[in-house]
């Protein structure tokens, strides 16, 4: 059988290097061909591209805001040098930027204190009027005075559009964005920052800065620009620099780099071609494809320097290449194509397309390392002096640590047995949860303001509750109902971490007041629905256009909407908090036919918890089905069970190592499991296939074939993740802290396997074929 494979890898590279010319041209024109679907990226500009249609959190909040009015908004906030926004400029620039906020494209409402509908009694009538109605009452000290007491004591205002003490202010623009234009918000985005820097220039002494949902999509689309198309470029400096210094060669650095940069442009180019979305999250598809094609190619390349070293010819040189790595390339790309594929047990898109495209992206590589590697070697001439005579060195350092590793390989053994199963207890400090509003660093505006906003205001994070009346049409109006959602408002008002809460019952409790002369004691919801209903009719027909109560309540007037905002925490806070409120409403307002809450928090918050759990679960069915790929690859169930322990220790570890570090699973942190197998499985199956190829080939003992596997492949084992590793270390500048975490995660992973490979996998080896060293250690003591 192992002949036959032989004959069958001779005659494929015979037929790549006669064709070697023909297999270039071909090579090239179809990645040409392939890429011209990556021209115009396809990138999403809504935080709603990160869930699937049917899930059930983003379809309940899609309900509300039909029932309602919608939630993307553009928020300005402004925080002025002088430590008060009760000073004539700083109203002017609020009432200016609320003036123009209407002007905004898909403006639905722009609000501030500015217009906030302040009423009071005038004799038996109720009197509705802006706080500031232009800005020729700004040139009255007293009437500012007046306006400060106003806005300080009015319970909707504060942590809303003003901070308690009045220091901070903010402008916000809801919006009705279409549907229909993924590039609606970024094209919002432009407008808005021009706005606010034109205003910015007119009052320099006042800090302006802008934030909000639309705003956040922007960032999508800008923070996908910024690192792939920056970072990505710095990566493959990084692996250039790495590559020609490990191995020492032009020509193996730059078919290195055009082999990934053909992989990626391909990879791109078929999911862009075919209409697929981009988001941030596919930033990490070429770091992904670049982990396997470094592999996959230096594999190759160290092999074919090495049979050079040894007096091949060149042709012969490059099959030998292709023969002995032909195997562990393909097993490494098939494992790594079955663990990304488990992403798709996501329910989130994105995380469903990264490991669609990184599947795709390592085949292509493999493809790409066995046609077009081969046939371009063929071409080129081999590379003298340098190669043999440093490969040579190379191989006599690691056939030194060999004979180190076989002399201590029982210390070895309990060491980094004992190192690794002290690891394993630190995972559980990993805490599984999401932290969307740390997704940008805080080079990004957007990342300052939701800091100072949560520090200053009402906090970032925003549930919305639809709350029926049993009672049907009209029944919001009923005593019983309103006192409950009072109680309601008034519960959430007590936890921790709650900023604000904007209630119906806020409103009827101060028209009560107004219309009973501005008594304080009439500061409480009415007796009878009759009245609530009145007051609630007379001040409707006093509300401008546009600053009426369908945002929070509905046509039929059965239901209204409660927001809840609350300060920065995690997802699984988020959803312990809600969890709480649900049990409350059961408890103690039957009048309250309560949804669950929703809004793109609790969204995101849901969705995390059960894509991290899926992809674990995922994860480890990958591990099973690579592990039967391993012991049909590798023809022994001892060996694919023995390789469970190398490719799962690595992970063990560096997750440990997380758990100490930041002790926090996001979902990104999570998809690193799908992706690290890969090139961990990389490390395990080479080493493994040269040993077993020493075994059945050369016919040598375990200790020989330890060596011979150190010697053969342990070079480009080094030079793989040597070259990774600084490259993922890049990652740590991105400004996408996902990507920063699974890179960071990443290169401790490969860094793991590597030492993993070397110094606990030939102890395991010496010891779990016992009978076979046995053997040979008669024969060394003879």
């Amino acid at each position: 059988m192992e002949n036959t494979y032989n004959n069958m890898i001779d005659r494929y590279s015979d037929l790549v290097i006669a064709w070697r010319k023909t297999v270039i041209i071909l090579c090239l024109a179809a990645v040409f061909l392939i890429a011209q679907g990556a021209k115009e990226i396809n990138m999403a500009s809504n935080f709603r591209a990160y869930f699937s249609p049917d899930n059930p959190q983003l379809l309940a909040f899609e309900e509300v805001e039909d029932e309602f009015n919608k939630q993307d908004n553009v928020f300005i906030y402004i925080e002025p040098n002088s430590g008060t926004i009760f000073e004539k400029d700083t109203l002017s620039l609020i009432w200016e930027l609320t003036e123009e906020g209407w002007e905004l494209p898909y403006a639905q409402r722009s609000s501030s204190i500015a217009n906030h509908q302040h009423t009071e009694a005038v004799e038996d009538d109720l009197q509705v009027d802006y706080l500031i109605e232009d800005l020729s009452v700004l040139e009255d000290p007293a009437y500012i005075q007046q306006l400060k007491t106003i806005v300080l004591n009015e319970p909707t205002l504060q942590n809303n559009a003003t901070n308690k003490d009045g220091s901070v202010a903010g402008v916000i623009v809801k919006l009705n964005l279409p549907a229909d234009d993924p590039q609606a918000s970024a094209e919002l985005a432009v407008i808005t920052k021009k706005l606010v820097a034109d205003y910015q220039a007119k009052y320099p002494n006042i800090p302006i800065m802008l934030g909000g949902t639309a705003t956040t999509n922007a960032a999508i689309t800008n923070v996908f620009k910024e690192d792939v198309g920056t970072l990505v470029i710095a990566t493959y400096g990084m692996f250039m620099v790495m590559l020609f210094l490990m191995l020492r060669t032009i020509s193996g650095m730059l078919v290195t780099i055009l082999i990934i940069m053909m992989s990626t442009i391909s990879t791109f180019g078929v999911f862009n071609g075919l209409g697929f979305i981009i988001t941030p999250t596919q930033s990490f598809v070429p770091t992904a494809i670049t982990t396997i094609a470094i592999a996959d190619v230096v594999h190759i390349l160290v092999s074919y320097y090495h049979e050079l070293g040894t007096g091949r010819e060149k042709i012969a040189a490059i099959k030998e290449a292709i023969r002995i790595n032909a195997q562990p390339v393909f097993i490494t790309s098939l494992s790594t194509a079955i663990g990304v594929l488990c992403l798709n047990t996501s329910d989130s898109p994105p995380y469903q397309l990264l490991g669609n495209m990184i599947a795709f992206g390592v085949m292509m590589a493999f493809l790409l390392t066995m046609l077009f590697l081969p046939a371009v070697l063929a071409v080129l001439p081999a590379p003298k002096g340098k190669v043999q005579k440093g490969e040579s060195g190379k191989d006599s350092i690691m056939m030194h640590f060999a004979e180190w590793v076989i002399k201590h390989y029982k210390f070895l053994l309990i060491t980094v047995g004992t190192m690794a199963l002290s690891m394993f207890g630190f995972i559980f400090n990993n805490q599984v949860t999401e932290r969307w509003n740390e997704y940008f660093d805080e080079s990004y505006e957007l990342r300052q303001v939701l800091e100072r906003a949560d520090k200053t205001m009402n906090g970032v994070h925003r549930f919305q509750y639809t709350i029926r009346s049993k009672d049907g049409d009209n029944g919001i109006y009923s005593p019983a109902y309103m006192q409950q959602l009072e109680e309601f408002a008034n519960w959430y008002r007590t936890q921790d971490k709650i900023g604000h809460v904007e209630v119906l019952t806020d409103t009827i409790k101060r028209l009560n007041k107004n219309l009973h002369g501005d008594d304080d004691a009439y500061f409480k919801i009415p007796d009878s629905q009759e009245a609530a209903a009145q007051y609630f009719l007379l001040y409707e027909f006093s509300l401008p256009q546009g600053l009426g109560l369908e945002d929070i309540q509905n046509v039929d007037r059965s239901a209204t909407r409660m927001s809840v905002v609350i300060h920065k925490t995690n997802s699984e806070e988020m959803i312990e908090i809600d969890r709480r409120a649900q049990e409350w409403v059961k408890a103690n307002a039957p009048a309250l036919d309560v949804s669950e809450g929703t809004g793109l928090d609790l969204i995101f918050s849901h969705m995390a918890g059960r894509n991290i759990r899926s992809l674990l679960y995922g994860s480890a069915a990958a591990l099973i089905m690579i592990s039967i790929v391993l012991i049909f690859a590798l023809r022994s169930i001892r060996m694919g069970l023995i390789s469970l322990i190398p490719n799962i220790v690595p992970i063990v570890v560096a997750y440990g190592v997380w758990g100490l570090m930041k002790a926090e699973i996001s979902l990104s942190v999570a998809v690193v499991i799908s992706i690290s197998l890969g090139i961990v499985v990389d490390d395990t199956v080479h080493f493994l296939s040269k040993y077993l190829r020493a075994r059945n080939e050369k016919n040598l003992g375990v200790r020989d074939g330890i060596r011979y596997a150190f010697s053969t492949v342990g070079v480009a084992l080094v030079v793989t993740s040597v070259v990774l590793v600084s490259g993922f270390l890049l990652m740590l500048f991105a400004h996408f802290n996902p990507s920063k975490d699974m890179g960071t995660l990443l290169g401790l992973t490969i860094g793991f396997a590597i030492l993993i490979d070397f110094l606990l996998l030939p102890p395991l080896l010496m010891v779990l074929d016992k009978k076979k060293y046995q053997g040979e250690e008669k024969a060394d003591h003879s």
